[in-house]
């Protein structure tokens, strides 16, 4: 009885210790991640979102639409300029830009991901994506990109958290993480309207008394995206009559991970992450893991909409 006890004692001490290590791994890649907050050095887009944020919010969102983004991410920094009471700081517009980084890291992958798949797939997760050559280079500029992927990523499990728990409350809270994904990033507002479209055609197939929650809330996101609607089209046609982003082939999309995660210093990571990925994605097919199929399609849908416009 006395071994038992023993054993229980410590298997429960090493449960816990187990518990936090996701959590370790997610600190340490967000340290490494924000070490060059500290650089004055600027791009030409980042330089545009300081100037940017000068201004009032009535100018602000007068430039902001005669952009080609939405304005959440620039509204944000004015939220961290009036915290430090006008003063114009890139390192804090660096750590907020940090911030996304790390509360994808934190909260959907050593928190969400681990309570749903388990602390393996967490470390996983959180490795892969905090050490990709795109995360660490996007993390500390000062740009919108590292929220956009955090309100996607959890935008999805929130969907898939409805579908499964069929309870309307993260249908709602997952509308809210889309609005603000829609209000982050264009290519965010493709990524959550595939999520929303494949929750919708599966609810039909399997859950069909998820249908009426769905579909309100998707109404609910339209009328909270309602009075951007016009300036989105509206860049949308200024975009399609100049596009002077390089033409994305469609040759491109099965390269995508390599793109992602190769860098010079480590030649052959790129490679090694393409062909794990496809591999992932091969046996997803021939088990059936259908939550991987549906997550790799709307990776797909988002490369194939953005290859069709590019042209």
């Amino acid at each position: 009885m006395k071994r038992d006890a023993l054993f229980e004692v410590e298997n429960n001490i090493f449960k816990r210790i187990w518990v936090v290590v996701p959590y370790f791994i997610a600190v340490i890649i967000c340290i490494l991640a924000a070490i060059p907050v500290f650089s004055n050095s600027i791009t030409q887009d980042e330089a545009f979102s300081v100037v940017l944020v000068r201004k009032n919010m009535a100018e602000m969102i007068k430039d902001a639409s005669a952009d080609v983004h939405p304005p959440l991410y620039y509204f944000l920094m004015m939220l961290v300029k009036g915290a430090l009471h006008g003063r114009e700081s890139l390192l804090a517009y660096r750590l907020l830009s940090c911030a996304g980084t790390c509360f994808n890291l934190l909260l959907i992958g050593a928190t969400m991901i681990r309570k749903r798949w388990g602390i393996m797939t967490a470390n996983i997760y959180i490795i892969f994506f905090g050490l990709t050559y795109y995360t660490m280079e996007h993390t500390v500029i000062v740009r919108m990109y590292t929220w956009g992927t955090f309100f996607v990523t959890l935008a999805s499990l929130l969907a898939l958290k409805a579908y499964e728990e069929e309870k309307i409350k993260y249908l709602v809270i997952c509308g809210f993480v889309t609005l603000a994904a829609m209000y982050t990033h264009y290519y965010a507002l493709l990524a959550v309207f595939l999520v929303w479209a494949f929750l919708l055609v599966v609810a039909a197939i399997r859950k069909r008394k998820l249908i009426k929650g769905i579909l309100l809330t998707g109404i609910l996101i339209v009328i909270g995206y309602f009075p951007w609607l016009g300036i989105f089209i509206g860049q949308t046609d200024k975009v399609a009559q100049n596009y002077w982003i390089q033409e994305y082939l469609f040759g491109d999309m099965i390269r995508a991970p390599y793109i992602m995660t190769e860098i010079a210093a480590l030649p052959g990571v790129g490679y090694g992450f393409q062909i794990l990925v496809f591999a992932m994605f091969f046996l997803a097919i021939i088990r059936k893991k259908y939550i991987l199929i549906i997550s790799s399609a709307i990776v797909v849908g988002v490369l194939v909409i953005s290859s069709l416009y590019s042209f």
